[in-house]
């Protein structure tokens, strides 16, 4: 999750040099809004990772049809909550949106695309607690009942 918000805030950095935008309050504020936007669309989804049992490809697909949408809708509605920023006249307005752009387009690519290709490939062990309620149900057909934590602390059986 560190290092996906660290490469997005590199990356907006990047493109406010490319579009000629300085380094002044207006873009610093901001600058501090996406760490925090970035921050929640990662967490997200590697938080979810972490209280999924099964292989890191199974994880990560129950993770992404988990939280995937509504992460999604998330960075969507923030993008279409600033769109008519788009064409304002004033600096702070066009500075605002333009970084809330970046956030919203890098941010999720970052979140929903590099970070699940991160946890597939060397991601940690899930919590121990997602990983003691995974029961093997039968012998012979390998079927499996996976129970997840759910954020309020409650148990939910999946049957897979």
């Amino acid at each position: 999750v560190f290092v996906c918000v660290l490469m997005t805030v590199i990356d907006i950095l990047g493109c406010m040099w490319f579009w000629g935008l300085v380094i002044d309050s207006v873009s610093v504020i901001q600058t501090v809004i996406a760490i925090g936007l970035c921050v929640d669309y990662a967490a997200h989804v590697g938080h979810c990772f972490m209280t999924k049992a099964g292989t890191k490809e199974e994880r990560i697909t129950a993770c992404l049809a988990d939280v995937g949408a509504a992460v999604l809708n998330g960075g969507v509605s923030t993008f279409l909550a600033v769109l008519l920023l788009s064409q304002s006249q004033s600096y702070v307005f066009r500075v605002l949106f333009q970084q809330f752009f970046l956030t919203v387009v890098l941010g999720l690519g970052h979140g929903m695309i590099l970070l699940p290709v991160l946890l597939a490939t060397v991601g940690p062990q899930c919590y121990a607690s997602a990983e003691k309620h995974a029961v093997p149900q039968s012998e012979k057909g390998g079927d499996v009942e996976v129970a997840e934590v759910g954020v309020n602390g409650n148990l939910q059986v999946l049957t897979g």
